[in-house]
């Protein structure tokens, strides 16, 4: 089921059929949650939205996964996807103090968080 949330994460961030190539090289940080509580989703998307001004970042997508059709859970409540320029910028991103000021105010909502980093070809 994790393969599918990264597949449509990818898709609909732009980096998969979407008819253009982004350049290679871009990053495309990908971020799964799942929150403790499902009245948290609004404050934790509401902090996200204030990574999107952060150096570096060229595209910013944030929403709440997709209920599955045979109802089985994936466990994530909210998908992320951050462009980036290039290694660099990902590296510059992640130990931002404004990066690091909101992902500690996002903790307390946070039950599990996984991460993936890709490269465009």
């Amino acid at each position: 089921m994790k393969v599918h949330v990264l597949i449509l994460l990818m898709f609909f961030s732009g980096w998969v059929g979407a008819g253009t190539l982004e350049k290679a090289g871009s990053i495309k940080h990908i971020v799964l949650v799942k929150l403790k509580g499902s009245e948290d989703v609004g404050r934790f998307m509401a902090l996200s939205k204030r990574l999107v001004k952060l150096p570096g970042v060229k595209r910013y997508s944030i929403g709440p996964t997709l209920p599955k059709e045979d109802d089985q859970s994936d466990g994530f409540d909210i998908g992320v996807v951050v462009t980036l320029e290039n290694r660099q910028a990902l590296f510059d991103y992640l130990r931002h103090p404004q990066h690091k000021k909101i992902i500690e105010k996002m903790r307390p909502l946070v039950e599990s968080i996984e991460v993936h980093d890709f490269i465009t070809r």
